[in-house]
């Protein structure tokens, strides 16, 4: 931290010591570190810290040895069980060697609270106007300070958590226990675990100060367990939203990466000794006296740059307008003028109270005068009044907008040519609703007026001139303009002005060109060095100057110099970089505090009723709107680039919140694109977003972005070199756009898409297959026959890229001619020993197959396949399911039936237990979905057609899979009883349990069905049954499988499947739909008098009644049964129907307000009801008109893949 920003901090906390009302309040934490700062008596020690007190500890449970060796062992000991939360660990040994009360007897003990007196620094700290004082000493030194200070606070002391209710600020809470009263020392390990619910009001009292105050630490070491576990508390409570928290005190010796951590965990370190030159001669006393001192210093009165606005005393006075004279005007021309020249150069004001006041009059004069006949006077003072709310960051309001643009239009080009003052005056008002129309998105009222700006001020000249221009390049950048823009930065006279210039480098960054901003920088520094301005303007300048050169040199190897700091000024409150950073803490803080109290429905006292909180917005909501805009608003005044590492997510949060300010949000979108941040990107522009949203607002940045990836070249770097944005950004936003785009928007992408793929490395390469990924979605029949000879042809198509094109739900015209050179090639790829190439050749096929007939190339193409194999006898693959061989050819010498049942006969799924050690191997499931898989696909459970070869279920077969199972489960059974689950392997283990308990039921269910389900298969079940059991893992579908064998009533367990199916988990819902897939099965045959249809068709008939979220996850479940043979029977099929049109009834189709969870029902929905409908026309069934219907609403649905999903039909 530099040597003045700490006085920044400082200065916030003052601030809100003296005038919690305007700044809102503080709040102090104290730890026992601050406690060596009290007077002894009788010349004892200091009070003990952590750390001491744990060396007394460890000095009592550990002797010290006597030989030398020894000593030194216990030495290295005892300064590990003494540092850090080792502290907790020991407390917990000495209360379980001792017991507890000897363990409190020992802290009061060594605490000695009557030897130590309140010094000073506690008289300091307590006279300050806290909101509230929590410490987590034992001691009592604060509470014998309050009789000792001459400001009463009339602190009330709080040594209970039954104390909080009804108590009032300002409070003293101990929230570890006082050796005056409460015993309930918080000293021991199992004491912080418990904590958090134990002391519940206590940590909900912090975190209520945290959010309602700003909360500092002082008397905390970085690694003081009291720090550490209250952070962690606060963090478990609130995550992410968790407010900035300061930490006070010294912290020379802390490394970088601790800094780095704690300010990852939104603690701000304030390290007191930056403010003294002799940093490494400063004690802890020493410092914290002069920070206490600062702090009760503040508030001098210093110099008021604005004055009272006259006419104060009739601003309110109804038709004020009307009494505006030729006297009014003259009083106004005065003030305005002195007070445009007083804070010329100033180049944003202060975000403070007095600031408000004074544009507040300023903006009643300005709407007063909007309601006069257009005069030259008129103009004129409102040019006036225009420069300082600029200043301000103030926005022009609609109404306010309308009646600018009428004054405006009332001048003619000729009256503005022959008087040059009206014209300047004209200009500066123009710019004004020039920049509402730009950050509105009203691009051609911007453009017309601009026109018509540029045809009327040709001869404007200097500032007015430049500040046009600099307007005029801002909507270039906004528009990803890159070509236009940098001729037009070029363009600005940067002579006229210092501002002006930083404004010109300030561009230059915008557009990627770092190294002119450079130059430009360097030359203001020198301009500036030789200047002498005053304070407040110097000020002004150096914040300014230090946020160019801080945007233009991050990250990079130059030094950053002295010539750019602002450290002698970064107090003044006229610093452009301090208040850049005041506005966006105020603007986190609003958000937080309007997030935490948002308004909406809440559940009523009477059962079945509801509050909801409707009429004028808070004080806090009407903050969380205007702060962000004026942030945003300050940016753009200066030219700031959405790049700064530690404003651009507050800067997101700002943007997404103004949003609604206007119709068109082009241009707030166009801000968070150029944050060039995938995280920002990835949150703010989501599939809800774009469904959403205007389909004109997507193509006019799509078009923007399709002209401003021409711009760059081969040489340019993917993700590094920007112009405006960077390639990656560029592919990342069209990629997500390609939902809303046209089919040869599409197309063009995808394009480019694949040559950008020939210049990349394979990682940046993986990046572009992602943004690939997403465009698949978009892609129809049309686009894929497309693009088919480009994938078929070409070499450059790596195989992660190529198999995207696999799995897209298109249905392509089947008459597609494939070349001789294109099959020859593939043939050739297939037999070439590169595994990646062969399995490029054999995506190929699939791809061929899809779209045209092998022919005469079919025979080929089976013995390059199968003309390397791997150990199973299988065509060698590194990418492939094993069942892919079914539906590809295979030469005549090849024996399917025997492969396959070799392959389920020696099943080898991967182990993730060996010997006791547990690895964590990412591709475990692969080879046990694809045994599951393959297995149904060629048993009674396959609702497709029977495969070319038969297959022989034995008694033998099942027993030994079964077998197999269950030693792979014991096996693997130390997984679900890991103590810690760091890496999710527990979840995913129980998860793979649970389906292979499942399976074993499949596999019951397929031997009794096949008539082999003997003796020897019903104890290899149970076995696994029991092995579940054991392992606290359920399997509901082996339970109804034995009960259906021993013909035992399955009705109650029905009846708990459907609860499951209804208001269970997705996990449960998953497992539920496995037996009515089972069941389904039996009843098909017969079996028992099964009966589950019946229910399967209620669940779908009471879709209705679910909400959102329980729908998508229903129907997404839904999909695997909806397309079996009993679901199509007559009987079924019209209440099914009927469940269809019912669950597109309820769902809002045009998305004028959007939800993902309203997206993914939509369009699980829409497959659900395709797969019904394919099995109805493979089975020769008639559609009716209801089907017809919904099908016909759902071909031109706004989602592009749940149209593309119908286009055949």
């Amino acid at each position: 931290m530099s040597g003045t920003l700490i006085y920044s901090y400082i200065e916030d906390i003052a601030k809100r010591l003296h005038d919690p009302a305007l700044y809102g309040a503080a709040s102090v934490m104290v730890g026992a570190g601050f406690s060596k700062n009290a007077d002894v008596v009788d010349d004892e020690t200091s009070a003990p810290n952590w750390e001491e007190l744990a060396v007394s500890m460890f000095e009592v449970l550990y002797k010290k040895p006597r030989n030398k060796v020894d000593i030194k062992n216990w030495e290295i000991q005892k300064i590990k069980k003494t540092s850090g939360k080792n502290v907790l660990k020991l407390a917990e040994e000495y209360k379980a060697v001792f017991g507890r009360n000897k363990l409190n007897k020992f802290i009061e003990g060594n605490i000695n609270d009557d030897k130590y007196i309140p010094g000073d620094l506690h008289k300091k700290l307590l006279s300050l106007n806290w909101r509230d004082v929590f410490t987590t000493n034992y001691d009592t030194l604060l509470e014998r300070t309050i009789d000792k200070i001459n400001v009463k606070f009339n602190y009330k002391i709080l040594t209970n958590q039954n104390d909080l209710p009804g108590s009032t600020h300002p409070r003293i809470i101990k929230l570890h226990g006082s050796v005056d009263s409460s015993k309930n020392y918080i000293i021991s390990e199992e004491d912080y675990r418990t904590y958090p619910v134990q002391y519940a009001p206590l940590v909900n009292t912090v975190q209520q100060a945290m959010l309602e105050t700003q909360l500092c630490l002082i008397g905390f070491s970085g690694d003081d367990p009291n720090f550490l576990s209250w952070l962690g508390w606060l963090r478990d409570n609130m995550g992410e939203n968790c407010p900035v928290i300061y930490l006070v005190g010294l912290f020379q010796n802390m490394s970088s990466a601790e800094k780095m951590t704690l300010e990852n965990q939104n603690i701000t370190i304030i390290d007191i000794g930056d403010m003294f030159d002799e940093k490494a001669n400063v004690g802890h006393h020493e410092a914290l006296e002069e920070f206490l001192n600062n702090l009760t210093e503040y508030g001098q009165e210093k110099e008021k740059i604005f004055e009272p606005v006259p006419y104060k005393n009739l601003q309110f006075k109804e038709d004020f307008h009307k009494s505006i004279d030729d006297k009014y005007f003259e009083i106004m021309e005065e003030f305005l003028s002195r007070m445009k020249d007083k804070t010329n150069s100033y180049l944003a004001f202060p975000s403070t109270q007095e600031t408000d006041r004074f544009i507040d009059s300023l903006r009643y004069h300005f709407n007063e005068l909007l309601k006069l006949e257009p005069s030259t006077q008129q103009v004129n003072i409102l040019s006036k009044i225009v420069y300082l709310l600029r200043r301000s960051y103030s926005i022009l309001e609609d109404s306010e907008a309308n009646k600018v643009k009428s004054l405006i239009d009332t001048f003619n080009k000729e009256k503005l040519r022959t008087e040059k003052s009206l014209l300047t005056s004209w200009v500066d008002v123009a710019l004004y609703l020039l920049e509402m129309y730009r950050i509105d998105g009203r691009d051609q009222d911007y453009n017309n007026l601009f026109s018509k700006i540029e045809k009327a001020s040709s001869n404007v000249d200097g500032y007015s001139k430049e500040e046009l221009q600099i307007e005029k390049c801002k909507f270039l950048i906004g528009s990803f303009d890159y070509s236009q823009a940098t001729e037009e930065i070029e363009r600005i006279n940067h002579g006229i002005a210092l501002d002006i210039q930083l404004k010109k480098a300030f561009l230059y960054k915008q557009i990627g060109e770092d190294e002119k901003g450079k130059a430009l920088l360097r030359k203001v520094s020198a301009t500036l060095a030789q200047k002498k301005y005053s304070e407040h303007k110097t000020a002004s300048l150096k914040g300014y100057l230090n946020l160019c050169a801080r945007s233009l040199m991050s990250g990079m190897r130059e030094s950053f110099d002295d010539s750019f700091s602002d450290k002698e000024y970064y107090s003044n409150s006229y610093n452009v970089r301090n208040i850049y950073n005041q506005i966006k803490n105020g603007v986190s803080n609003s958000l937080l505090l309007v997030y935490n109290e948002s308004r909406g429905e809440k559940p009523g006292f009477n059962l079945g009723t509801y509050k909801v909180s409707y009429g004028t917005a808070t004080k806090k909501e009407q903050d969380a709107v205007s702060k962000p805009l004026k942030y945003v608003m300050f940016q753009d005044l200066l030219c700031l680039p959405n790049t700064f590492s530690d404003h651009k997510e507050i800067l997101a949060l700002a943007l997404k919140g103004i949003i609604p300010t206007s119709s068109i949000p082009t241009w707030k979108w166009s801000s968070i694109i150029r944050t060039n941040d995938k995280k920002i990107i990835n949150t703010f522009f989501t599939r809800e977003l774009i469904v959403s949203s205007d389909v004109g607002w997507i193509e006019t940045i799509s078009d923007q972005l399709f002209k401003l990836v021409d711009k760059f070249n081969s040489e340019d770097n993917f993700n590094r070199r920007n112009r405006i944005i960077t390639q990656e950004t560029i592919y990342d936003i069209l990629s997500r756009f390609s939902i809303a785009m046209e089919d040869d928007k599409v197309i063009n992408l995808s394009e480019k898409i694949i040559e950008q793929r020939k210049l990349l490395d394979d990682s940046d390469s993986r990046r572009l297959t992602e943004f690939f990924r997403r465009i698949r979605f978009s892609m129809s029949t049309d686009i894929l026959s497309h693009y088919l000879h480009e994938l078929l042809s070409s070499d450059s198509i790596p195989f992660h890229f190529l198999t995207e094109f696999l799995d897209i739900d298109a249905y392509i015209d089947l008459h597609i001619e494939i070349s001789d050179g294109v099959f020859n090639k593939v043939v050739k790829e297939i037999e070439s020993s590169d595994g990646v190439t062969r399995d490029k050749g054999i995506s190929k096929v699939i791809l061929i197959k899809s779209a045209a007939t092998l022919g005469k190339y079919k025979s080929e193409i089976a013995e390059a396949l199968w003309g390397q194999k791997n150990d199973l006898g299988f065509p060698k693959t590194s990418n492939f399911y094993v069942w892919l061989w079914d539906n590809l050819p295979y030469p005549n010498n090849v024996d399917l039936g025997n492969l396959y049942m070799n392959f389920l006969e020696n099943p080898r799924f991967i182990r993730s237990v060996n010997e006791r050690t547990i690895s964590g191997i990412t591709t475990i499931d692969i080879r046990i979905n694809e045994y599951i898989e393959y297995f149904r696909r060629v048993s009674d459970f396959s609702k497709s057609e029977k495969v070319s070869y038969e297959l022989a279920w034995t008694s033998d077969f099942f027993i030994k899979i079964i077998k197999y199972i269950y030693e792979y489960l014991d096996n693997e059974k130390s997984l679900l009883t890991l103590k810690y689950d760091i890496f999710g392997t527990e979840k995913e283990g129980r998860v793979r349990f649970i389906r292979l308990g499942d399976f074993v039921a499949m596999l019951a269910a397929q031997a009794y069905l096949s008539e082999v389900y003997t003796q020897g298969v019903v104890v290899e079940v149970k076995n696994v049954k029991n092995l579940l059991l054991d392992n606290n893992v359920t399997s509901p579908s082996i339970d109804i499988i034995e009960k259906v064998t021993k013909d035992e009533s399955i009705e109650a367990d029905i009846d708990n499947l459907m609860k499951r199916a209804i208001i269970g988990e997705r996990d449960e819902l998953g497992q539920a739909m496995n037996v009515f897939n089972l069941l389904l099965v039996f009843e098909k045959k017969s079996v028992k008098n099964v009966k589950i249809s019946n229910h399967l068709n209620e669940l779908i008939n009471s879709l209705k009644y679910f909400d959102l979220s329980r729908s998508s996850m229903v129907i997404s479940k839904l999909i695997s049964v909806i397309d079996h043979p009993i679901l199509i029977q007559e009987h079924h099929r019209s209440g099914i129907i009927k469940a269809f049109r019912q669950s597109i009834d309820k769902l809002d189709l045009s998305f004028n307000e959007s939800n993902r969870e309203l997206i993914d029902t939509i369009y699980s929905l829409s497959i659900l009801i395709r797969k019904y409908y394919d099995k109805l026309i493979q089975n020769g069934i008639s559609i009716s008109k209801d089907l017809a219907a919904i099908i016909e609403e759902l071909r031109y649905s706004k989602l592009k893949e749940v149209r593309y999903m119908w286009e055949d039909i």
